[in-house]
């Protein structure tokens, strides 16, 4: 590993570590360290485009997930990003055709899928959005945001005994669920008070 390549390693770690703790300008400092060492650098790119989603700058996130996936075509994150960046838009037939990327790229990452199904369900294609959410929760199944957002579809289709297992899942994971709570109160009529029993929070 040449010199550039461990700098440029470290500069896309400390700039994602910077971006989950919200420290959107030193992120932004990372990617511009980054990209003035190799400007044709797929996730330096694709770091931009979340700094930017972070910082409401949706103008510089169009622009940085466009380029990762002329660097990258087959980048499905920049795809799946691209298309709920259209969504929000209202441009369906161009979040569409990045979604049929997306999926053509067959991605491995659970939360690559989630999004996918997100934005499905923006289109209203819940079914699909099902799919998606089913693999997510299949790549990382204790991860509450997944289980949610499969549980809410479930919802959607009727199927509240599934998704009241699910609500149940997630608040044995995370007893201050907000969501999961109102969601648990909305999905089963309770028949006694073992739920405000078991998941009572301070």
């Amino acid at each position: 590993m040449t010199v550039d390549e461990q700098q440029l390693r470290n500069l896309l770690r400390k700039g994602f570590t910077a971006l989950t703790e919200g420290k959107i300008a030193l992120a932004s400092q990372c990617c511009q360290q980054a990209l003035s060492i190799k400007p044709d650098l797929p996730q330096a790119h694709f770091l931009v485009g979340l700094t930017a989603l972070e910082a409401k700058d949706r103008q510089t996130a169009f622009q940085a997930f466009g380029s990762v996936t002329k660097l990258d075509p087959r980048h499905a994150a920049a795809w799946s990003q691209l298309a709920r960046l259209f969504m929000s838009e209202g441009q369906v037939l161009r979040a569409d055709a990045a979604l049929t990327q997306a999926v053509a790229a067959k991605s491995d990452d659970p939360m690559v899928h989630d999004l996918i199904g997100t934005v499905y369900s923006l289109m209203g294609e819940y079914g699909l959005a099902k799919t998606c959410f089913k693999t997510a929760v299949d790549f990382k199944p204790q991860h509450p945001p997944y289980l949610l957002n499969l549980a809410n579809n479930y919802v959607y289709h009727g199927d509240n005994d599934e998704a009241g297992k699910l609500f149940h899942k997630i608040v044995d994971i995370q007893a201050n669920s907000p969501q999961a709570h109102w969601a648990l109160s909305g999905a089963n009529k309770a028949r006694d008070t073992q739920h405000m029993k078991r998941h009572s929070v301070m």
